[in-house]
């Protein structure tokens, strides 16, 4: 029996059962098993608050030439309460062009391929109508962990990229263990939801005028997820090269 005040193996198990870890242990596990190399417990400096904080996974993929470094830089969110529905509309012609997150210096060449981009790394088909915002539905209070996912993985990329010594590129993704749907209106303006097991959102961040990529993927999808990022980042660095970026990178940084 254990000493008075003491927490017994079944409350631990217990406690652990309302956490994320087994979600982050499972994502890591995924991207390591398509050759990226996977870290857990990594921080950065929040570049909008100034404070430290940690980032639940960072994959690196091992490619076979590229101009930069590139990561997915991984929020997991498990436990939450309502569905997270991700709202997609039609939109002029040119917002469904984004730009990747990345160091300074690429920065410039990117905005320049950024039609490019939109077709070779698509979740969706590159096509009307886009996904552009996301929110946590029947909940019963104010705040919105969807939201706020979206939020916590576009500052984690940004502050993960604040130390990088070399050309990087990260992409934000979102886990999720909850049930995840899109949202378009008819004609006739009745709503249309449809059950995904991932989508990308074109999201534009607060304080940012171009829209940037964050990938919300369920649990159940994020092996299948892990194994397209792999192509399409090689498929990725091979056009940026093509298109004139030099060949710079040969080891991953993670």
């Amino acid at each position: 029996m254990p000493a008075k005040g003491h927490r017994t193996v079944e409350e631990i198990e217990a406690w652990l059962a309302h956490q994320g870890y087994g979600l982050e242990h499972e994502t890591a596990e995924a991207f390591r098993r398509l050759g990226f190399v996977a870290s857990q417990g990594r921080t950065h400096l929040d570049p909008t608050t100034q404070k430290v904080r940690e980032i639940d996974v960072v994959a690196e993929v091992v490619l076979t030439r590229s101009p930069a470094h590139i990561y997915a830089v991984i929020e997991c969110k498990a436990g939450a309460i309502g569905a997270w529905v991700i709202r997609k509309s039609l939109l002029p012609w040119n917002e469904d062009l984004w730009i990747p997150i990345s160091t300074d210096g690429l920065a410039a060449p990117l905005h320049e391929q950024r039609a490019l981009i939109a077709h070779i790394l698509p979740v969706d088909p590159p096509s009307n109508p886009i996904a552009f915002s996301i929110v946590e539905a029947v909940t019963n209070g104010d705040r919105d962990a969807a939201y706020g996912a979206l939020s916590q993985a576009t500052s984690a990329a940004r502050g993960w990229l604040q130390r990088a010594a070399t050309p990087s590129i990260a992409l934000p993704v979102v886990v999720v263990d909850t049930p995840l749907f899109t949202l378009t209106y008819d004609a006739t303006g009745k709503p249309q939801l449809a059950e995904m097991d991932r989508a990308r959102v074109l999201w534009t961040e607060p304080g940012q005028g171009l829209r940037t990529a964050v990938d919300v993927v369920r649990r159940s999808a994020v092996l299948e997820h892990a194994k397209d990022l792999r192509f399409r980042f090689q498929w990725l660095a091979d056009k940026l090269i093509e298109h004139g970026l030099p060949e710079a990178v040969s080891s991953t940084e993670v």
